[in-house]
Formats: C-alpha cells, sequence, structure tokens
C-alpha cells in the first residue's frame, strides 16, 4: 500500500509539474521583431542565389564560408546542399554590392555554413547597413547567430541545429509552448535523418508566437506539396521543377 501510495504522490506532483509548465509557456508572450524581410507578402518564395530562373526571385539564399585565403565567398548549392566552393566565387561584399543598385528590390537569407573565429564581424562587414532591413542571417551554429545579433540587432535570424533539437524534444513531450526561442523564423526542412522534422502542431506554435517559418530545401513537386499543406511563411526551393510546381 505504501508503495502504490508513493507512486500516486510521485505521479500527481509529476502531472502537476507538467500542466504548470504548459500553463507558463501558454502565458507567456514572445517579443515580436518586425523588418522588411518578415513583412514581405507570404508566402515568401526563396531560391539559391545560383538558381537560373526567368522568374524574378526577391529572396536569395546565400550560403557562404571562409576560402583558405581567409575570404567569405558565396557556395553554388544544388538540390543535396551547398556544392564545393569554386574557383573565383564572388565574395559576399561583392554579392551585396551588386543589388545594392536595384532599388532595395532584392532580399538576402545568408547562410553561415561555418563557424570560425570572426566569421560573425566579417559577415557583419560586408553587409552594408543599406542591408540592415532586408536581411535573414541563418547558421547551424548557435554561437554564429547569438554573436550576429549583438552586432547587428536590425537583421532578422533563422534557426540553429540546437533550436530545432530543442523544439523536436518538447514536441516528443506535448510541451510545445514551453520551448524558448528567440529567433525571428523557424528555418527546417521537411526531414531529418530520415525522420519528420515539422508538424502542423509545431507549425501552429510558431505562429501562435508571431514567428514566421521557412519550409526547405524543396527539389521537387512531392515535396511542394507536402510543404503547401502545411501553409508555411516560406518556401525554398531549389530547382526550376520546384519553382514551377509552387507556382502552379
Amino acid at each position: 500500500m505504501r508503495f502504490i501510495a508513493l507512486v500516486g504522490l510521485v505521479t500527481l506532483f509529476v502531472g502537476l509539474g507538467y500542466l504548470s509548465l504548459l500553463l507558463w509557456g501558454l502565458n507567456r508572450h514572445d517579443d515580436r521583431f518586425a523588418n522588411e524581410f518578415l513583412c514581405q507578402p507570404r508566402p515568401w518564395l526563396v531560391a539559391p542565389w545560383n538558381m537560373p530562373t526567368d522568374t524574378q526571385v526577391k529572396n536569395l539564399w546565400v550560403d557562404v564560408t571562409r576560402d583558405a585565403e581567409g575570404i567569405l565567398r558565396c557556395v553554388p548549392r544544388g538540390d543535396g546542399g551547398p556544392l564545393p566552393l569554386k574557383p573565383g566565387a564572388p565574395t559576399l561584399r561583392e554579392f551585396a554590392r551588386k543589388f545594392s543598385a536595384h532599388a532595395r528590390e532584392k532580399f538576402l537569407l545568408v547562410s553561415v555554413l561555418a563557424n570560425l573565429e570572426n566569421i560573425d564581424q566579417q559577415v557583419s562587414r560586408e553587409l552594408a547597413a543599406e542591408w540592415d532591413e532586408r536581411v535573414l542571417i541563418q547558421s547551424e551554429f548557435e554561437p554564429v547567430l547569438a554573436q550576429l545579433k549583438i552586432l547587428r540587432p536590425l537583421f532578422a535570424f533563422g534557426t540553429s541545429a540546437a533550436d530545432r533539437v530543442r523544439w523536436l524534444s518538447y514536441s516528443s513531450v506535448g510541451l510545445l509552448p514551453a520551448v524558448s526561442f528567440s529567433r525571428d523564423v523557424y528555418v527546417t526542412p521537411l526531414r531529418l535523418n530520415g525522420h519528420q522534422a515539422v508538424t502542423a502542431s509545431l507549425i501552429r506554435e510558431i505562429h501562435r508566437r508571431q514567428k514566421k517559418i521557412l519550409l526547405g530545401p524543396l527539389a521537387t513537386p512531392a515535396e511542394i506539396d507536402e510543404a503547401h499543406q502545411l501553409d508555411p511563411d516560406g518556401y525554398f526551393v531549389t530547382n526550376d521543377q520546384a519553382l514551377k510546381a509552387l507556382q502552379d
């Protein structure tokens, strides 16, 4: 009897703790940040900077890394992810300058592929102040996002690998409202390591907090159809086939 009573008491305290955490999350109000990038009409269409297309895509995904000479260069992207860095690839500074003359008609999603010493400062230096309202910084590395947020508070910020682990862990136990998330956009593929990486309940929670969600990379009509059913704020496509499927 004592054992049963003890189990019941532990279960009660665990249940009360669970409900308290859930209610705390539901009553918490996250800060909402808005810049020109985030205020674009949805859905956003994002494509790699090197993808040839006749469509005037406004949002360009630019993977960047530091080369052997210490120069920050734009990495081409294919359906499977970033491709090998090509000799003579444009620097981030050159790329940004190219579109600065286009009357603020482009937006950049800058994906930082490496967590190297002072790479946050280098990215900040290469993007002139005129880009403040038109940039979303994405990186799998938490320190890169955190340090760039300090350097460039007017940028919007995406999602690190650690952020996704937190969201998926809390989702597995039904505690999505309790997840701490200081970013502006939840950037995620449909799957990670063969497992579903995003659900309708996760998207509802992101939107409840007045945050945005960008799904991709998307390379096939089937992936476009699956993403469309989730109704995200943006789609990141990697080829003309996916682009056409999205526009049909």
